[in-house]
């Protein structure tokens, strides 16, 4: 992962962090939030307007939603553990 270490970022992702992603010149922000004893983590596409939500899940456990995230082909039809070498963790960057 550039821009950050991997695993640091999956602590982050775990714990429900913002998070914002640039893979191939598009970034990508995900989130999660808990409500009603229930966590939900979504990951939306920022070069839209409005935003295209990519992935919403609702669970138990944020843990859960992070490991349902990490198995979903987001990234050009790839999942983030395929494209993570390509990937730039960046903090808010939206251009």
């Amino acid at each position: 992962m550039q821009g950050g270490n991997y695993n640091y970022f999956l602590d982050c992702l775990y714990l429900g962090y913002e998070l914002y992603l640039k893979y191939n010149g598009h970034i990508y922000f995900v989130q999660g939030w808990v409500e009603d004893g229930l966590y939900t983590m979504d990951c939306f596409y920022m070069d839209t307007d409005p935003l295209e939500v990519l992935f919403v899940y609702t669970a138990k456990s944020m843990y859960e939603c992070a490991q349902k995230f990490l198995i979903q082909p987001i990234f050009d039809g790839k999942t983030l553990p395929e494209v993570e070498k390509y990937v730039k963790w960046v903090d808010d960057e939206t251009c």
